[in-house]
């Protein structure tokens, strides 16, 4: 219904009005009986609720003016005043064509009802009423009350300024309050249908007072919660309790956001419940700060568990890689076991590397940064990339021109790069284009990438890009999350972007991702550009063209299979070895000693009973021209006590392969000493 309110008083007005539009109708406002009726005549009004005491035209004047139209006669009139309250004031209002006469304030029910009897009462109206010459009687009638009443009322007002004063203050204060308040506050009628919400509600959602208005709070529901969560809260509420918990909600723009929610049942005063009233305390920051801590707290026991697999895990790979290259170069290409043997070597490998990829993770693992040139790791790892692909990918690599130089661990990058590719490649499954490109980038203090605080510079960029299936945000949202996969079970560890990511940080750089659902994906990674020479790599060689030697060693080492393996390399390269199991024993070897003097030991760092560092000094002691090569499969942090990877210290991490081994151990015998 359209219903004009005709008052003077804001407060009342504004009181009047959202009692009103609670119940779906429509309000129309006018400050005097003038404002009134030109209101009339613009709009189209179906009850008027009117003040008497008015400036300008009052009430009493606008209800004749309305009552002598023709056009107007029928319309249902309700006066509703705080000056006019005697018997008298009512029997005149009804002398005058009004429909009902209240007193302010009146519950919202008697408002109701006092319009619905209106309604019905103007129905059997059928004429305009006449007012002369009764009207000038009535008039002059009037006047007079109005004159005393007003004396009246200014004494009754003097008196009540101060009390009328400090309402006013609290109801202000009150309404400050709610507005202002950090929590966000919604109130629902008993339907549930939003009837107002702070601002702190509209910060949090991102829904406005106007949007929220007439909406019901379903429109933040996330699905994150099963239906007898709901269930539950609405029994609760609707039995006159208060209920309390959290809850996970979404906001307008589709994020998610967590909250400590009371809702409070309003008791009307015929015992019902009337209204719902809604406090949330946002707790994302709190929430995003507990997930950080369980995070972290895994990330320590993988840490911990990788740094304690990953000595012994280290002897066992470097036994299968060694014993398996040195059957192949036994055996030759050509014996029918070949095949065999290079699947074996192909597994250990897969397993180094799955073993390294969680040492990178957990920032374990030995860094060896370099100053590198992407365009040469690129095509230096074109051939094996293919290898990693389906056939029905087409691959293209799009070098940049004068690429800068970065500084990073070669072997790391590429672990990115394959990442990145076997990514791309389980995004294709019916095949498509993936591009892996290069280019020199400079970044200013105007770009951002979320989570990420980036120096303004020159930097080296590094993308791969394929036509596959793309990502939703919420997998965006989780992409670089530790052990999170989107793969089948068995196909993936979900480290292989978390990964990625750690390497990036690790050299100073970022990874950030562009992806589209069903439009593919482009990972982007950035490294620091530096102005240094490249850092050569050492030659390549093959293992049976590798130097030899005479030379007496010394190998301690307390893992027996990795000691036999050594010895053999060694001793097939020409060299003398002397075992030992643990550094007391080869104290004691080098004493019993009778042939050519030891020139170089190579030895493991941490043994039983004692240790290579201890033994190492020992030697030196005794031996100052005796070189020490340090060897071990345990992590950075679990070595680094020992001095080992201290600056010129020679160290060779497991597992190594043969070929390694007898090239460190004659690059170590021709070093000239220091």
């Amino acid at each position: 219904m359209n219903i004009l309110i005709a008052d003077d008083n804001s407060t009342n007005l504004k009181l009047l009005r959202t009692m009103l539009e609670a119940e779906h109708h429509t309000v129309f406002a006018a400050s005097d009986g003038i404002e009134a009726l030109e209101v009339l005549e613009r709009e189209k009004i179906e009850a008027i609720i009117s003040d008497i005491l008015m400036p300008r035209m009052d009430g009493y004047r606008l209800c004749i003016e309305v009552r002598k139209s023709e056009k107007f006669k029928a319309l249902p009139f309700v006066f509703y005043t705080a000056t006019y309250v005697s018997p008298s004031d009512a029997k005149a209002a009804l002398e005058l064509g009004a429909d009902k006469f209240l007193k302010k304030p009146a519950p919202a029910e008697e408002i109701f009802q006092a319009l619905r009897d209106a309604v019905q009462s103007a129905s059997r109206r059928h004429t305009p009423l006449c007012h002369s010459p009764q009207e000038l009687d009535l008039m002059k009638e009037y006047n007079a009350r109005l004159v005393a009443k007003l004396e009246k009322k200014n004494l009754e007002l003097q008196a009540q300024t101060e009390s009328l004063q400090e309402h006013q203050q609290q109801l202000l204060l009150q309404a400050t309050a709610l507005e202002n308040a950090a929590n966000a506050i919604m109130i629902t009628d008993s339907q549930g249908v939003i009837l107002w919400v702070n601002p702190a509600f509209s910060r949090l959602t991102g829904y406005s007072l106007e949007e929220a208005l007439s909406n019901n709070p379903r429109i933040l529901k996330s699905g994150a919660h099963a239906p007898a969560f709901y269930r539950d809260l609405w029994e609760t509420i609707c039995s006159g309790q208060t209920w309390r918990g959290e809850v996970t909600n979404r906001r307008k723009d589709g994020s998610l956001y967590y909250g400590e929610q009371t809702i409070t049942p309003v008791v009307g005063p015929d015992g019902s419940i009337s209204r719902f009233v809604g406090i949330m305390n946002d707790i994302t920051a709190r929430k995003k700060l507990e997930e950080q801590f369980i995070q972290s707290q895994k990330m320590e026991v993988v840490g911990q568990l990788a740094g304690g697999v990953a000595h012994d895990f280290n002897n066992i790979l470097a036994v299968i890689i060694g014993y398996s290259d040195l059957m192949n170069l036994e055996l030759g290409e050509e014996h029918p076991l070949h095949k065999h043997i290079r699947e074996i070597r192909h597994a250990a490998d897969r397993a180094s590397a799955l073993t390294q990829q969680l040492l990178i993770f957990t920032r374990k693992q030995n860094v060896q940064p370099a100053v590198l040139d992407l365009n040469q790791i690129i095509t230096g790892m074109d051939k094996m990339l293919r290898r990693l692909i389906d056939e029905n990918i087409e691959l293209t690599l799009v070098p940049g021109k004068q690429v800068d130089r970065f500084q990073a661990d070669s072997n790391h990058i590429g672990q990115v790069l394959m990442n990145l590719v076997i990514n791309a490649r389980d995004a294709m499954p019916g095949g498509g284009k993936l591009t892996i490109a290069t280019q020199n980038i400079s970044l200013d203090q105007n770009y951002s990438c979320p989570g990420v605080k980036t120096a303004p510079g020159r930097y080296v960029m590094l993308s791969v890009s394929d036509t596959g299936t793309g990502m939703t945000d919420e997998v965006k949202a989780r992409l670089f999350e530790p052990f999170f996969t989107t793969k089948p079970k068995g196909k993936g560890t979900g480290l292989g972007l978390a990964t990625c990511q750690t390497i990036a940080k690790q050299f100073n750089g970022h990874i950030e991702v562009e992806s589209e659902l069903g439009r593919g994906t482009t990972f982007r990674v950035y490294f620091p550009s530096v102005d240094q020479p490249l850092t050569l790599p050492a030659p390549a060689a093959l293992l049976g063209a590798l130097p030899r030697g005479t030379e007496t060693l010394l190998l301690v080492e307390d893992e027996r299979a990795v000691r036999h393996l050594a010895q053999d390399v060694l001793g097939n390269q020409g060299y003398t070895v002397l075992r030992a199991s643990n550094g007391q024993d080869a104290l004691n070897v080098v004493r019993k000693h009778k042939g050519p003097p030891v020139q170089l030991v190579v030895t493991d760092v941490i043994m039983p009973q004692m240790g290579g560092k201890v033994m190492a000094e020992w030697l030196r002691a005794t031996y100052p021209e005796m070189k020490i090569l340090f060897t071990s499969g345990y992590t950075d942090d679990a070595i680094a006590h020992h001095g080992v990877l201290e600056p010129g210290v020679a160290f060779l991490p497991k597992p190594y392969s043969p070929a390694t081994l007898v090239r460190k151990v004659r690059e170590m015998l021709d070093a000239e000493c220091d």
